[in-house]
């Protein structure tokens, strides 16, 4: 059985929010591995293969994006973590909330390769 789960997230991701929300609120053992402000994190997320954020390696498996039922499930399994079916859903106001507070427009000092133009 894993000891935590390693979580792939970054900036301004409402969906990485949700997930980290509901780690925090059940107790579930995780890592948070942000690849918007981590180099090392960004490069071991495009050596998964994975393209979707959030992103989560559950017992040495990969499982790409917030899928609530399928994520409460594996918890269940994988931990023994009894998560109730509707504390796996954010409701909608929450969610528009956090989409509505993203800035309208973000500066990347690097492309999404994590590389300078001309290098």
């Amino acid at each position: 059985m894993s000891k935590e789960i390693v979580l792939y997230t970054q900036e301004l991701c409402p969906f990485c929010e949700m997930a980290k929300a509901l780690f925090r609120k059940h107790n579930v053992p995780h890592v948070i591995r942000n690849t918007s402000t981590n180099f090392e994190a960004r490069r071991e997320f495009l050596k998964l293969g994975s393209s979707v954020l959030p992103a989560f390696i559950i017992d040495g498996h990969l499982y790409e994006g917030f899928e609530p039922e399928h994520l409460r499930i594996l918890i269940r399994q994988k931990f023994v973590i009894d998560i109730p079916k509707g504390d796996a859903i954010i409701p909608k106001k929450r969610f528009n909330r956090l989409i509505d507070n993203r800035p309208k427009k973000i500066i990347v000092p690097f492309n999404t390769l994590g590389y300078r133009a001309g290098d």
